[in-house]
């Protein structure tokens, strides 16, 4: 009895751990924003000023990011599963946990200055 009671509470904390990345990220897009366990809040963040903000575990899935700063920014456990970073400025950003070589690399400045165009 006490495990398949640990077993519905583990699938609830799942389940509302999921439910709570499907949420938009709010506030609106700023410099030092601090966005955790959520959606980006739009398909199309082409232009948008991230810079030394605070992102961990945002979903950026199929987001179009063109011209983006990022610069300076705490990247943790973030998704970029087919983001467009073309333009993108991630210089002295800092990048750990999730799978940022999912997104497609145009002429987008790396943490290390370095440029990857990949994908142009």
């Amino acid at each position: 009895m006490l495990l398949v009671t640990s077993l519905l509470v583990l699938g609830s904390a799942c389940s509302a751990d999921a439910k709570s990345k499907q949420r938009p990220c709010k506030p609106d897009a700023a410099p030092r924003v601090i966005w955790a366990s959520c959606k980006a809040p739009s398909s199309d963040l082409r232009g948008v000023n991230l810079s030394a903000a605070v992102l961990s575990s945002v979903d950026f899935t199929n987001v179009d990011l063109t011209g983006a700063s990022l610069a300076g920014a705490n990247i943790n456990k973030v998704e970029f599963e087919n983001a467009k970073l073309t333009d993108v400025d991630l210089t002295g950003a800092t990048i750990s946990g999730g799978d940022i070589q999912k997104g497609k690399f145009c002429r987008t400045k790396m943490p290390d200055g370095k440029i990857a165009s990949a994908d142009c």
